[in-house]
């Protein structure tokens, strides 16, 4: 693969993190973006430097501050991949089991794996 890429080429991988903790998600969407990383980040790594390129890793945080009632429309909408396996029960119970401020703050974490031929 890294002889595909000319020299001096990058390839990017943009992920969040393997777990989801800090986001204002009810308990059952935690465990469905558990669930639906199959690999964690670090066998990606491997995985890239195993094929010969330098490896390096951003984290990059972003502020986020929603009303509670915009931040429950979100999760209602089914806005985040995790979320769409709850059923509408379970999305109201882990709303209400949240008991979220009217002021809803947390940071979105992007990770920028950055996979560069030498």
């Amino acid at each position: 693969a890294v002889n595909k890429i000319a020299q001096g080429g990058r390839l990017l991988l943009l992920t969040r993190p393997d777990k989801s903790d800090g986001y204002p998600f009810p308990a059952k969407a935690h465990k469905h973006w558990a669930a639906g990383n199959l690999a964690p980040l670090s066998v990606h790594q491997e995985a890239l430097a195993n094929a010969g390129f330098k490896v390096t890793l951003e984290e990059n945080r972003y502020p986020v501050r929603l009303s509670r009632t915009e931040w429950e429309q979100l999760l209602r909408s089914r806005f985040w991949s995790n979320l769409s396996p709850l059923t509408q029960e379970e999305m109201e119970e882990g709303i209400q089991a949240l008991a979220l401020p009217e002021e809803v703050n947390f940071e979105d974490r992007l990770l920028f794996l950055i996979a560069e031929r030498a």
